[in-house]
C-alpha cells in the first residue's frame, strides 16, 4: 500500500474498509472525517472517480470492490453537553 494522503485520514479510511470487509451488510459508520464521508457517499452513488483516481486510490478502489458502507458525519472535539443540545 502506498500512502500519499494525510495519515489520520488514511487511518479513518482503513477503518471504514475494515468495517466493509468484516461487518454485516448494512453496517453504518460514524466519522468526523468529511473526506471519508464524502468519498463513501460518492462511491455508493457510483460517481467516485475523484477518489478512485486521486490520493489513496488503492484504498478507495478496495472499498469500491467490497462495497462502501453508509458513513454518517459527526462534528469532532465536542463534549457531551454540546452533542445533546
Amino acid at each position: 500500500m502506498k500512502v500519499l494522503g494525510n495519515k489520520w485520514l488514511v487511518d479513518e479510511l482503513m477503518a471504514v474498509l475494515w468495517v466493509a470487509e468484516h461487518c454485516d451488510v448494512g453496517a453504518t459508520v460514524v466519522s468526523d472525517s468529511r473526506y471519508v464521508v464524502r468519498g463513501c457517499e460518492a462511491l455508493r452513488a457510483g460517481c467516485g472517480n475523484r477518489y478512485l483516481n486521486g490520493v489513496d486510490a488503492d484504498l478507495w478502489g478496495a472499498l469500491r470492490v467490497v462495497g462502501a458502507p453508509e458513513v454518517i458525519w459527526v462534528p469532532s472535539h465536542k463534549n457531551r453537553d454540546e452533542f445533546v443540545r
